[in-house]
């Protein structure tokens, strides 16, 4: 199923994807894990969680980390998982949605659920506080410039190695490694697979859906 698909499908819906206390903000990660990535899910504990364990077997297998900085900016399907937060019994919870792409290094709108412990569904919300917020960005991606997207085996120099079509998956392997102008303007660069090859693309060219 695309993001856009589960977006339109659940947008609303209080989803308690475990049947375990009620609706939890991390029963949409689950839910968007089975729906959207093809993958079964696994409960590895409360929000924050998710950004401690970024490096385990079933993260690293669906995300690549994006750890936050002032170049930041989250992309379409990204989840964002804020670190600090507790529940009413002073347990430590954070707290974790799915990014829309809408958004700059000032602000992100993201869907998600219980924010605050209101056990609402999955709702629209917008961030302007980044503080203790990092990302987990989806392994596979697509190409999204209709030309072609330059990619380059090396970080210095300007001349590419090969153009990857448009609508091309490609697999990310790191995220924002340097930052570079091409032609007078300065893009972000990502590591990435393509048919068996690394290569350094711009991030503004690639999302989870075409």
């Amino acid at each position: 199923m695309t993001y856009t698909k589960w977006v339109k499908l659940y947008k609303g819906t209080k989803i308690d994807y475990d049947n375990a206390y009620g609706v939890q903000c991390v029963d949409l990660i689950k839910h968007y894990i089975k729906k959207v990535l093809g993958t079964t899910p696994q409960s590895i504990g409360n929000a924050y969680k998710y950004w401690e364990k970024r490096n385990s077997k079933y993260i690293s297998n669906l995300f690549v980390p994006v750890k936050n900085n002032k170049y930041t900016i989250p992309k379409t399907g990204d989840v964002f998982v804020r670190s600090s937060g507790y529940n009413s019994k002073g347990e430590r919870t954070g707290h974790i949605g799915v990014c829309t792409g809408n958004g700059n290094t000032e602000y992100f709108y993201a869907y998600e659920q219980n924010a605050g412990g209101t056990g609402e569904g999955m709702t629209l919300h917008r961030h302007t506080n980044w503080s203790s917020i990092n990302f987990l960005r989806p392994k596979y991606q697509y190409i999204t410039a209709k030309s072609g997207l330059h990619g380059y085996s090396k970080r210095k120099g300007n001349k590419h190695n090969i153009l990857i079509p448009y609508a091309s998956k490609i697999q990310i392997i790191e995220t924002e490694c340097y930052r570079k102008e091409v032609n007078h303007k300065t893009y972000t660069f990502d590591r990435c697979m393509y048919k068996g090859k690394k290569y350094y693309i711009a991030n503004e060219y690639y999302n989870i859906e075409v």
